[in-house]
Formats: structure tokens, C-alpha cells, sequence
């Protein structure tokens, strides 16, 4: 991961994410990345395991397409 600022969008729905995280769970955490990707209609990522930079947790947003996410944990993989 080449270490470098984000860009003004991501930082002002970071913000957002990080204000609303507050104060609905009492949560103060300061997003330290982001990662954007783009999907094909049918197109999708395997199962994996997430490194130690989505600690302790993960957000995900989606911007306009329908979108499954299967969460499972390590033992049902």
C-alpha cells in the first residue's frame, strides 16, 4: 500500500462516517484508508480475509448499483 493523503471527497465522507460513527456507537476511530473499486453488473471479488489495516473495523459504501455482501467468519470460510 503506497502511503499518501486522501483525496478532499474521501476525506469529507470520512468525516461523516467518522461523526455518525460517534455518535451512534460511542465509537471514535479515525479512517485510515480508503479503497475504491469499480464492478461490472454479475462482477464480484472471491471470499478472502482482510489484513490488519481494516482493523478493527470495515465500512462499506455502495453508490447507486444493487450489491450483496456475504460476511462470514473465519471458521466458515
Amino acid at each position: 500500500m503506497i502511503k499518501q493523503p486522501l483525496p478532499l471527497p474521501i476525506i469529507e465522507l470520512a468525516n461523516k462516517i467518522q461523526e455518525r460513527l460517534l455518535a451512534e456507537t460511542g465509537l471514535s476511530l479515525e479512517i485510515n484508508h480508503a479503497l475504491v473499486n469499480e464492478y461490472n453488473p454479475g462482477q464480484g471479488i472471491m471470499a478472502h480475509t482482510d489484513g490488519d489495516a481494516y482493523k478493527p473495523i470495515v465500512c462499506t459504501l455502495t453508490t447507486g448499483g444493487a450489491q450483496v455482501l456475504n460476511i462470514l467468519s473465519v471458521d466458515e470460510c
